[in-house]
């Protein structure tokens, strides 16, 4: 969140405006704050501050270029212009509205995956005569909400229409489906998921026992499930580990990385580091391609790579480096999880490995 409107229409609002300026510089000082205001009182904070005669003249502008919007005005105004506006709560931005003395705040649109509720939050940290009202029925009932934890990881949600289904089910007490990996269960757990009510089901493992009658998260790398009726969220950055012969021309190794990120359903721009063994940090093909596609290279050492307990696939890096390999541990070590997900695929001169 960085670009944030206060929009008021009296002199109290623009007074309780300016207040929460000096506000908002304390959560954070990068904040590009505008108040928009119809009064000729001279300026008193480090807000731009923008005059209009109609809320209607600078509504499309100020709902396309905010991260978040303050309104000073009663909610009925609120809910009545913003209405026509209002598209979905993955790019909507985050509503809020204050009453006059500051002492009352109410996250009205976009409360997790916009950032209302957090801000709302953070204003009643830094001003104690501030009372947030969050209506949001998971933050009220302290029920893990999986939009939110899927922002705060950086994760890509596929179908935010099917979130309802997940969040009432945890609402009413009743259990759900979480198809994942062993060490983004523990992560979940972190962030306060109890899996009282949660069936779990390795994503390694066997799926045609999951019942996908009951309401079902499912979080991997992939974009596609074949399950469509399945909440979804996709993990990102990954890492991929690259093993390749001595003299490698990047033609090939453009050419088996992008046949592997198409084959196993994955995207380039989630490809946050290109791994592999110390040995091979002069090859010229990796140098060239991390320059061409602004993809940083982590090289990792004998002993690193030793030190890993994964059960790794058998390599031929055992014999001429004593290694337990390079594609495969080199992703793992790469990678902020340390979770292999797709195993060394074998090209030509090339092999490719993929951690998250």
């Amino acid at each position: 969140m960085k670009n944030i409107s206060l929009i008021t229409v009296n002199n109290p609002g623009l007074e309780a405006a300016e207040k929460t300026v000096r506000d908002l510089f304390r959560i954070n000082l990068d904040f590009k704050v505008d108040i928009y205001h119809k009064s000729d009182k001279n300026p008193e904070s480090k807000a731009n501050y923008i005059k209009y005669s109609k809320i209607d003249e600078i509504l499309d502008n100020v709902w396309q270029n905010s991260d978040a919007v303050i309104w000073f005005t009663a909610t009925g105004i609120v809910v009545r212009k913003i209405a026509r506006l209002v598209n979905s709560k993955t790019s909507d931005p985050a509503v809020l509205v204050m009453n006059l003395s500051g002492t009352q705040i109410i996250p009205l649109l976009s409360g997790h995956i916009g950032g209302a509720n957090e801000l709302a939050q953070q204003l009643t940290e830094v001003n104690p005569d501030l009372v947030s009202f969050i209506t949001t029925a998971t933050d009220s009932l302290d029920v893990f909400a999986f939009d939110n934890f899927a922002k705060k990881a950086d994760f890509e949600i596929i179908n935010i229409e099917k979130l309802a289904r997940i969040s009432n089910s945890l609402i009413n007490g009743e259990t759900i489906n979480l198809l994942t990996y062993p060490k983004i269960l523990e992560y979940l757990k972190e962030q306060g998921l109890d899996t009282t009510n949660i069936n779990f089901y390795n994503y390694w493992g066997t799926h045609n026992t999951i019942n996908f009658d009951q309401p079902t998260v499912i979080i991997s790398p992939f974009s596609c499930y074949s399950r469509n009726d399945a909440f979804r969220v996709r993990i990102k950055p990954i890492a991929l580990g690259v093993g390749l012969n001595r003299g490698t021309p990047l033609e090939e190794l453009e050419t088996n990385i992008f046949d592997f990120l198409i084959e196993k359903d994955l995207h380039l721009e989630d490809v946050k580091i290109i791994a592999s063994f110390d040995a091979k940090s002069d090859e010229v093909a990796l140098q060239l391609f991390s320059e061409k596609y602004k993809i940083p290279l982590a090289f990792y050492a004998k002993d690193e790579i030793n030190q890993l307990n994964e059960d790794f696939s058998e390599s031929k890096a055992q014999e001429f480096f004593d290694i337990k390999g390079v594609a495969e541990p080199t992703a793992v070590l790469a990678a902020p999880f340390k979770t292999l997900f797709i195993r060394k695929k074998i090209y030509q001169n090339i092999t490719i490995a993929a951690a998250f």
